[in-house]
Formats: C-alpha cells, sequence, structure tokens
C-alpha cells in the first residue's frame, strides 16, 4: 500500500512539473521594451519568432565569442522571448539585452548572469556556460530584423508583424 501511495504521488508530481515545461521551438511571442520606444514591440509572426529562439540563439554572431562591453550602452532594448507552456498558457521563458551601435557598427547582445534576476529564468531554459554574463556581437541577419521593426515603431508604421 506505501509503495502505492509513493507512486502514485511521484506521478502527480511529474504531470505537475511537465504542465510546466515547455518545448524545444519556435516562441509564440517576443517582446521588445525600451524607454526609447513609445509602445513596446510585440511580434507574433512566426517567420520572424523563429529568428528569436532561445536554442538555436541566432541572435549571436557565436563565431565572433565573449568581447569586451560596449562603451556606450545606451539605448538598450530587452527582448522578452514567451513560449506557451504545455496548458497553454504564455510564460517568460528568455531575454536578452540588446544594444545598437551608432553607424552601422554591429550591436551588442548581454546575456544576464548569475547577479541578474532574469538569470534563472533563462538558464531555466538553456544553460549557455561561459556566455551567460557577458557580451557578444549580435548577429547581422537577426541585428537587421531587429531594426527593421525598431524603424517600423519609430515611423508609427502598424505593420509591425503580429
Amino acid at each position: 500500500m506505501r509503495t502505492i501511495l509513493q507512486t502514485t504521488i511521484a506521478t502527480l508530481v511529474l504531470l505537475s512539473w511537465l504542465g510546466s515545461v515547455h518545448a524545444k521551438g519556435i516562441p509564440n511571442l517576443v517582446v521588445i521594451k525600451s524607454v526609447k520606444l513609445q509602445h513596446p514591440i510585440e511580434i507574433t509572426d512566426r517567420e520572424t519568432l523563429n529568428e528569436f529562439s532561445p536554442w538555436s540563439g541566432k541572435f549571436i554572431d557565436w563565431k565572433r565569442g565573449v568581447v569586451p562591453a560596449p562603451t556606450d550602452q545606451k539605448p538598450q532594448f530587452e527582448v522578452l522571448i514567451y513560449m506557451k507552456s504545455t496548458r497553454g498558457d504564455l510564460r517568460l521563458i528568455y531575454t536578452v539585452m540588446y544594444c545598437p551601435q551608432p553607424d552601422n557598427r554591429t550591436g551588442y547582445i548581454y546575456l544576464p548572469g548569475k547577479d541578474d534576476s532574469r538569470y534563472s529564468t533563462n538558464v531555466s531554459t538553456i544553460l549557455r556556460d561561459g556566455d551567460d554574463g557577458k557580451w557578444h556581437l549580435a548577429n547581422p541577419a537577426w541585428e537587421a530584423t531587429v531594426k527593421r521593426l525598431l524603424e517600423k515603431e519609430k515611423s508609427g508604421s502598424t505593420l509591425v508583424p503580429h
């Protein structure tokens, strides 16, 4: 009888845990926020969302490795990545900071480190040992997508993918 009770409890704990776990794949929502933006940019277009998957990490130019922090970290954009859990509710799964640079220079991506409140959410999705808490250069294709979205928001265009 005790074994049945222990098995039942273990099964219930496992099922409740699985309900909050998200499958690897394309995010369902990305929100880009900054004091520089009149309104946050919300992205729901599947093709655009594919560029923001934390598992593929397409936002970073990985060939360039870790780089020193940019001397000018303004403006800064917080990129919040959400995915539906198996229960269907949207959950924040990953956050990066993006710092574009003037004069068409490559922008920077910061992955929150251990001293950052966003770190625990990120590492529950994917651990990037040696990269978390560090600066990286943005992937040029990803950065072009983000700059296009920022320009559309700046111009007041309603064509931002939703």
